[in-house]
């Protein structure tokens, strides 16, 4: 029998002696990954990191062998030294593109977050780190690691011993919070910034750096800034200027103060502490542009705090901005144009920098090249000029003699300006032309109001907002109107009033109140759809800032266009002089649109069309020899009439007769003078962009109106007592207008309503002249009423009240017992029953004559 063998032998024999495993085949080593033995997984991780290590190639390569897979296994291991190589190989694997984008696709981002929360390894936590911040380098990866809690675990490690971790931890919190997601995260831990500012105190600049750019991202947020300013963050940071060493952490540092000094509580307090101080001498000494620029940008931001903007101007800021503004580094030139144009927003500031020289120095900026500068240039000076302080004047002044409306107006036609420089350009000029002695500097450049009107046409609205404020106060001087008119620039200007922004069309109103005071632009604007759109807009916005614009513009073209008040309104103040040219077109009513005259001469003879009545005393010189006539068409002087008792109505009718038979052949003249005004209409004075005073529409004279108002100058305006002329004109108003009309008579009122019909088919035309109606209602009589006694400055209104009845009312002052005037009192005058009558208003008897 064979012998027993010993225990001890069988547990040798089955044993397998240690094997050196030589390879140098990767695909061999991703095998060994899955081996249960740790020492040999350990080793192959090793091999496999330091082949990677050697080219993008053999990542991929790996890849593609599919270790992907098992070293992310591994970092599940309860084997802490095993978790630790596949770190190591992970972080050496995805600092290639295209594997990081395989190892979130597979999960690693969550697995080197569990890792770090829950390993106390430095290398497993410098490795994961390390990996972690390649794997958020793209955006997909950010959100993935902060949805997972890679903040906190991150967080936990910038107070670590070892430098490499605190590196790699404070780069991943940086590429994190470039996503917005993440920042909101990192502000409102306990230990987010707080954290990040104590890595300020590290003694590798690497990690300050990298703080300090995460300060930057976060800073950019108003939150931050709050939390920031808690954290005392500001003096932290202008001590790291006043120290030398760090100049290498000057600018980052200044970035971050840029942000926090935006904030008004953060620039008060480092006011009060005396760093603002600090700051302003960092900017004065440093010999770096760049140190430069974004220290003065600092202040800028600092500046936009009034009290700040005062303490500045004690440490004479406005010498060193003017030093810098015209510095050859772009940057600085910058920074410190935009903080003049900040500090401008002081009085004294304001008067500082003009008395050192800012707007010679700002001129010779607008001819630099560069195309920043030159509009950083025009803001400046923009802000400066503005009407707001008493350098104003003095500021405005400095522009001009210093050569400053050429250049400034020569960007009107650069095609190279941006619409800022537009803007810009438009609100110096606007701020100019607020000195009365400088608009006819202004307007001797003939491109200043055909270069706004171009203006109007922007698509931008601070442009339109700008050239529409230049204008406004450009149109006090009749020049500019002038000029507005021949470049045509009502078209685009009311077009402003459909704008969306609400700046645009407060600026367009203001212009068109401006323009309104030509009566040819107020008859325009009328025309045009202006009233239409003025008026929907004060319907839209009743109560607001809004209206009150809008109705300011309304009344002033109303006030110059009274033929369109008058239509609109129905009334006519004792203000409201009625001038030769103008016209009732009757009552608005909804879907009517109002016409110019011009306008309304085209149109053809329609019963269907309300008469027209015209007022128009003025000599036609083209048909010189028809007014002579139209004087033998007067009737006799009112001296006459005053003698003589009223007449019977049949006496006065017989008489109309033998008048009518004498004047017949001289009518036709007449009607043949409409006939020429009405072809004259269609021609060339139609063309709106040629439009002024001296080509604009002329409609043909009324010589009976003419005649009649030698008359009433004659024989009514030598009397001194106002009341006698009242009743004297009623009487003769009466008299040319057919005389009484039955009281309560409709048919005779129906007949006499019917008399200028007959005149309008004579005419053939709609428009009648008031002194071809011989037979008319109260419409008829209270219009030429209110024209004549606006000759003999009787202050009179007229007033079309319900029904079409039209009166008027004058105002008289009663006498007292001691002989004193007393205060003035509103009477209505007859002019259809018992002419001269004076009715108190508001009595019985006027109502039933206003009704």
């Amino acid at each position: 029998m064979p012998r027993k063998k010993e225990t001890g032998e069988a547990a040798v024999e089955e044993s397998f002696d240690p094997l050196d495993l030589l390879t140098k085949e990767p695909k061999t080593v991703v095998l060994t990954l899955k081996s249960s033995e740790g020492v040999v997984v350990a080793r192959a991780c090793e091999a496999l990191q330091k082949f990677a290590e050697k080219s993008a190639k053999n990542q991929l390569e790996l890849t593609k062998l599919n270790a992907i897979g098992p070293l992310l296994d591994l970092l599940r291991s309860k084997d802490e030294a095993l978790r630790a190589h596949a770190a190591v190989c992970v972080a050496t694997m995805a600092t290639n593109r295209d594997v990081r984008n395989l190892l979130r696709k597979l999960g690693a981002i969550p697995l080197l977050i569990e890792l770090l929360a829950n390993t106390d390894n430095v290398i497993s936590q410098e490795r994961a780190s390390c990996g972690l911040a390649s794997l958020v380098e793209e955006y997909s990866g950010k959100a993935i690691a902060v949805e997972h809690g890679a903040i906190p675990a991150l967080l936990s490690l910038l107070a670590s011993p070892d430098c490499d971790t605190q590196k790699n931890a404070i780069r991943a919190l940086l590429l994190i919070t470039d996503d917005y997601k993440g920042r909101p995260e990192l502000r409102t831990r306990d230990d987010g910034l707080s954290s990040v500012l104590n890595l300020l105190d590290s003694e590798y600049p690497v990690v300050q750096k990298l703080a300090l750019d995460t300060l930057i991202r976060c800073s950019s947020e108003v939150e931050s800034r709050t939390a920031l300013r808690e954290l005392g963050a500001s003096s932290r940071l202008v001590e790291i200027l006043q120290n030398k060493e760090f100049h290498d952490l000057h600018l980052p540092v200044l970035h971050i103060l840029s942000y926090c000094l935006s904030d008004p509580e953060t620039a008060i307090t480092i006011q009060g502490s005396g760093h603002l101080q600090m700051l302003v001498d960092f900017a004065r000494q440093s010999t770096l542009p760049e140190s430069q620029q974004h220290a003065v940008a600092a202040l800028s931001r600092a500046a936009e705090n009034e009290s700040v903007r005062k303490n500045l101007h004690e440490t004479n800021i406005e010498e060193l901005l003017i030093s810098l503004m015209t510095s050859n580094h772009m940057g600085v030139a910058k920074s410190a144009l935009e903080a003049s144009a900040v500090m401008a927003k002081s009085a004294v500031a304001k008067h500082t920098l003009a008395e050192q020289g800012a707007i010679n120095c700002l001129m010779q900026l607008l001819v630099r090249e560069e195309m920043e500068i030159k509009e950083l240039a025009l803001m400046t000076l923009a802000t400066l000029s503005q009407p707001d302080s008493a350098s104003s004047s003095f500021i405005s002044k400095l522009i001009v003699e210093n050569g400053g409306m050429q250049p400034i107006v020569a960007f009107l036609t650069e095609k190279t300006s941006t619409p800022s420089i537009f803007a810009n350009v438009a609100a110096c000029l606007a701020n100019v032309a607020e000195e009365e002695y400088l608009r006819s500097f202004m307007l001797d450049e003939d491109v200043v109001v055909s270069g706004l009107v171009a203006l109007l046409r922007s698509s931008d609205d601070a442009v339109q907002k700008q050239a529409a404020s230049a204008l406004a106060s450009l149109f006090t001087d009749a020049r500019a109107r002038h000029q507005f008119q021949l470049h045509s620039g009502l078209g685009p200007l009311l077009g402003l009033l459909y704008s969306k922004n609400s700046d645009v069309r407060k600026s367009a109103s203001r212009a068109l109140s401006g323009c309104a005071s030509d009566s040819v632009l107020a008859n325009q604007i009328c025309s045009q759809s202006g009233l239409e759109r003025l008026q929907e807009l004060i319907e839209n916005r009743k109560w607001s800032w809004e209206a009150k614009c809008f109705e300011f513009a309304l009344k002033c073209a109303l006030d110059n266009c009274l033929p369109a008040k008058y239509w609109l309104e129905g009334y006519l103040a004792p203000t409201d002089i009625i001038q030769d040219g103008f016209y009732d077109m009757g009552q608005a009513f909804p879907g009517k649109k109002f016409l110019p005259l011009e306008d309304a001469y085209k149109l053809e003879m329609s019963h269907q069309v309300r008469t027209i009545l015209l007022v128009n005393g003025k000599e036609d010189q083209h048909h010189h020899h028809h007014h002579h006539q139209g004087n033998e068409l007067g009737s006799r002087p009112a001296s006459e009439m005053e003698l003589k008792p009223p007449q019977d109505p049949k006496e006065r009718a017989s008489t109309k007769l033998a008048k009518g038979k004498k004047k017949k052949e001289k009518e036709t003249t007449f009607v043949n003078t409409v006939a020429a005004a009405k072809e004259t209409s269609v021609g060339d004075h139609g063309n709106q962009g040629d439009s002024n005073h001296q080509n604009e529409f002329q409609p043909p004279a009324d010589p009976v109106f003419k005649s009649y108002i030698d008359d009433v100058r004659n024989s009514i305006l030598p009397l001194a007592d106002e009341g006698s002329q009242i009743r004297l004109l009623a009487e003769f108003v009466f008299e040319k207008m057919g005389g009484a009309i039955p009281r309560g008579s409709f048919k005779s009122e129906m007949l006499v309503a019917g008399s200028d019909v007959l005149v309008k088919k004579e005419l053939q035309c709609n428009v009648v002249p008031i002194g071809r109606v011989t037979m008319g209602t109260s419409r008829h009589r209270a219009l030429l009423f209110k024209a004549l006694a606006d000759r003999l400055a009787i202050p009179c209104s007229v007033v079309r009240g319900k029904y079409g009845r039209t009166y008027n009312e004058v105002f008289l002052s009663n006498i007292g017992k001691d002989g004193e005037a007393l205060k003035r009192r509103a009477y209505i005058v007859d002019l259809l029953y018992e002419p001269g009558k004076l009715m108190l208003d508001h009595t019985r008897q006027a109502e039933e004559y206003k009704n």
